[in-house]
């Protein structure tokens, strides 16, 4: 059942992301129309067409992001149409849309942030957001299709701290920070390529490069990243984020030449 809430957002708009369509549920082959089950995939029109024809149709109906994570909502879930629809459609919305990421001293999650345009919003969005903890609310067998992911790092101060976790050692914040990259990292490293890995930053304490180097060093675990960039802090030493950004992108090549 879709459910529509006061923001105009369809909760079934992820469904494959919340895990609510599992495979058993698709016919293996054929499509729904309005009347029964193809029996046959060819017999189908729609899969007749080429893939690419197939892809550019899909994209008008599904979620997509844009260029900073920002989702928009799709008109219908073809995903649960077939089986074949299903695979093709799940590696467009995981290959093709951004998740961002954040990885704070306690935890990582995944922002769900959508656009609502409708009615008096159109010229005005609104952007609701959920948020639900990574990797748990991607099923396993989807992580894989990742391919192009931002991730923020949250590096705050001793006093914030305390009142968030309990901890105002500066030292040991930093270190609960990289331990959670490490865990991401972890997870991460089992995808066959990273089109696009975005690195930010959420600062609310002095930093330098040292610490820069310590929370993002377990990004070198991951291989084969298409574009790895790593956004500038002001004020820090020349040729910082650079040298992080480079030593990123040369322990990726080192890792994909190993396998």
């Amino acid at each position: 059942m879709s459910t529509i809430s006061v923001y105009g957002y369809n909760l079934d708009m992820l469904a494959t992301i919340h895990g609510s369509q599992e495979d058993e549920d698709l016919p293996s082959s054929g499509c729904r129309k309005s009347g029964p089950l193809l029996p046959n995939g060819s017999n189908s029109l729609f899969l007749g067409l080429p893939y690419e024809i197939r892809a550019m149709i899909y994209n008008y109906v599904m979620p997509w992001t844009n260029s900073i994570g920002q989702w928009h909502r799709a008109d219908a879930p073809v995903w649960a149409t077939c089986r074949k629809i299903h695979d093709e459609t799940i590696s467009l919305l995981y290959g093709d849309c951004t998740f961002p990421l954040v990885v704070n001293y306690g935890d990582i999650t995944f922002h769900h942030q959508w656009l609502n345009t409708w009615g008096a919003n159109r010229h005005r969005p609104l952007t609701p957001r959920r948020v639900y903890q990574f990797p748990d609310i991607i099923p396993l067998r989807y992580r894989t299709l990742l391919r192009r992911i931002h991730v923020r790092i949250s590096l705050i101060d001793g006093y914030e701290g305390m009142i968030k976790y309990n901890c105002s050692n500066r030292n040991a914040l930093a270190l609960g920070v990289r331990d959670q990259v490490q865990t991401l990292c972890n997870t991460l490293q089992d995808i066959p390529e990273i089109q696009d890995l975005l690195i930010t930053w959420d600062i609310k304490r002095i930093v330098d490069c040292e610490l820069l180097r310590l929370v993002t060093e377990p990004f070198q675990v991951l291989r084969n990243l298409r574009s790895v960039t790593v956004q500038d802090i002001e004020g820090l030493e020349s040729g910082c984020v650079s040298r992080i950004q480079a030593q990123v992108a040369h322990a990726s090549i080192k890792n994909f030449k190993k396998h």
